[in-house]
């Protein structure tokens, strides 16, 4: 895990791209919430791809769509005030959206598993932590309760909770935010999930426990060959534990790549912001501030919606919608600079 006063850099084995096709593909996502009697889309169009084995992260500030889309591939937005307008999410090539609550119900849990941000909110503090694991054993796998149980002691072990076996019976309260946090995890893995979503699964946590639940997770996804959307704002989390990455803003993707072309050479203004934000421990370049706030999904600017932030911004930035455009080594990007800005880190350049 990298030291919170270093900037991250990336793991250093080349990320692979699946060439098989992804497991999961959302598409063109649109999710709106109702606004005093008025449909906002809070996220907008968003496409991505995630293959078995991978690891890619959503990153983004708070608000700038990363859970509403999390929980949108899951189908888990609030129907009395939120909705899917459109697009596709492809598990397996079976879109999601198209099916019943019934058949839903049993892709959540099972085929698709999610980490939620906070164990102690997620966890029932009035049932035992095996009985909660062994519970998601007995719905989607049709396990009696002593099979639940024996699953329940095998995942827990497996997440490395000591003595696991002897912790069954313990209640959530019993047991370090580490801990919980590998319950959680446990929780996920027990039906052996094609896919796992991680919503900021470190946060709170400090940063030996933040690397031993990392490890956790990139772990399963090499050896299970399950794929993995991690949801995160820190960018150490990123380099430590991702294959490529998504990075969102103001309910958009304004830039997608693969992790070392991301960090070697950054597209966008608002990727280089969020990278320049961090301390460095050699000093080079300082520590920057983004100014300003993300906008409100009822105020988006109309053309550019990072320009009012953006330091290179012309006003050819704000007269128009700017579409997401293909890079010359792959990915994506949402600048209509691109091509003209150098973002590389200071300490990369030559």
């Amino acid at each position: 895990m990298t030291h919170p006063t270093q900037t991250p850099q990336p793991a250093p084995a080349a990320p692979t791209t699946p060439s098989a096709p992804p497991l999961l593909s959302v598409r063109d996502l649109t999710v709106e919430f109702a606004v005093r009697g008025e449909w906002n889309a809070v996220v907008s169009d968003v496409s991505f791809d995630v293959g078995a084995g991978q690891v890619v992260a959503l990153v983004g500030e708070s608000g700038s769509g990363k859970s509403v889309t999390c929980f949108s591939t899951l189908r888990l937005i609030d129907s009395q005030n939120g909705r899917i307008s459109s697009g596709e999410v492809l598990l397996n090539g079976r879109d999601l959206l198209t099916l019943s609550e019934r058949e839903m119900a049993d892709v959540r849990g099972n085929e698709v598993a999610m980490i939620f941000q906070e164990p102690m909110t997620s966890l029932n503090p009035a049932y035992t932590v095996g009985s909660q694991v062994g519970e998601v054993v007995r719905r989607h796998r049709g396990a009696d309760r002593a099979g639940a149980r024996r699953r329940a002691a095998e995942v827990l072990d497996l997440v490395g909770i000591p003595r696991a076996a002897s912790r069954l019976d313990d209640y959530p309260h019993q047991f370090s935010g580490g801990m919980r946090q590998r319950v959680m995890i446990a929780m996920a893995l027990a039906t052996e999930p094609k896919l796992l979503i991680a919503d900021e699964p470190t946060t709170a946590l400090d940063v030996t426990i933040q690397a031993q639940v990392l490890d956790l997770v990139r772990g399963f996804a090499r050896d299970l060959d399950m794929g993995v959307l991690l949801v995160t704002h820190d960018l150490g989390v990123v380099a430590e534990a991702c294959d490529d990455v998504v990075v969102m803003y103001a309910g958009q993707v304004v830039e997608h790549a693969e992790l070392f072309d991301l960090f070697d050479r950054p597209r966008h203004p608002y990727t280089s912001g969020l990278m320049h934000s961090l301390p460095r421990v050699d000093g080079v370049g300082g520590m920057e501030v983004i100014p300003g706030s993300p906008p409100l999904p009822t105020a988006f600017p109309t053309g550019c919606r990072f320009g009012p932030r953006c330091r290179f911004a012309e006003a050819a930035c704000h007269a128009g919608p700017i579409p997401l455009t293909p890079r010359p080594s792959g990915g994506t990007d949402r600048c209509r600079r691109a091509d003209e800005l150098d973002l590389t880190p200071a300490g990369r350049r030559a």
